[in-house]
């Protein structure tokens, strides 16, 4: 992906063709694919700012993402030309709020993204109140472009439910970023493991949520709980929660298709 520049609405913007390995086996954009693209545009942006990892590892501080809601309107195909872009919101709450968002050449939204990050202290490994964080982001960078509203919201497994224990997944070398715990992308690629493979490919993605809510790092074991739910207007909707083994949630996903 290459550098990409700011454009007057304040959004980092990076032209992009779609590639054999972001695509399915549609030759749809993946999810895994979007979540890999938002990973690097975000790191980018906040960089083209002074905000990015070169700046906060000097104090010893990495951006975390803890929620994101994806939707997938009309996703590009393999060998599509696409404008991603990406621009931070200010903060909301305890979080600092990035939106994304992919379009085809006559400015069609296809993907559409909201994030909400917090910053993690990488020496004791705990979150980072904004009032004892240095002025980093400049005044005036923020934008008022909106791509979903409201933030991306808190996820729990439905009052009552039973979910049921589908796999454990040992985390492993390939899970990890150069913080040392897991990839967020990773938790995408295991929950859509959970899911049927004859469903996957007769049915397109159309929402995605998560939330991250306790680092995992390389030797844990993760049990991966899938609830499948029938909802108005939808194929089906599944939630899948990743718990270590002394009952920690690391992760909660919601899929509707």
């Amino acid at each position: 992906m290459n550098n990409g520049h700011y454009n007057e609405e304040n959004r980092y913007v990076v032209e992009h063709e779609v590639l054999s390995y972001e695509v399915d086996n549609h030759k749809v954009l993946s999810p895994v694919g979007f979540m890999d693209w938002a990973q690097e545009m975000a790191y980018q942006a906040a960089e083209a700012l002074g905000f990015g990892y070169s700046r906060m590892d000097v104090d010893h501080y990495a951006w975390v993402l803890s929620r994101f809601h994806i939707t997938f309107p009309a996703p590009p195909s393999w060998r599509d030309k696409v404008e991603i872009s990406t621009w931070h919101k200010g903060t909301r709450g305890p979080f600092f709020v990035r939106d994304f968002m992919v379009c085809d050449a006559s400015g069609k939204r296809e993907v559409l993204g909201t994030s909400s990050w917090i910053v993690l202290n990488e020496q004791t490994r705990s979150m980072v109140r904004m009032s004892e964080l240095p002025s980093v982001v400049p005044e005036g960078s923020d934008s008022k472009f909106v791509a979903i509203d409201p933030v991306a919201p808190k996820l729990m497994m439905p009052r009552g439910s039973e979910p049921s224990l589908v796999k454990e997944h040992v985390v492993e070398y390939q899970d990890l970023d150069f913080i040392g715990h897991t990839n967020n992308v990773r938790y995408v690629e295991w929950s859509l493991g959970c899911i049927d493979t004859a469903f996957l490919a007769e049915h397109p993605l159309r929402d995605l949520q998560i939330n991250f809510v306790h680092e995992t790092h390389a030797g844990e074991k993760v049990g991966l709980w899938l609830l499948r739910q029938e909802a108005e207007g939808s194929q089906a909707v599944f939630f899948v929660e990743g718990r270590l083994p002394e009952g920690q949630v690391a992760f909660i996903l919601r899929l509707e298709f």
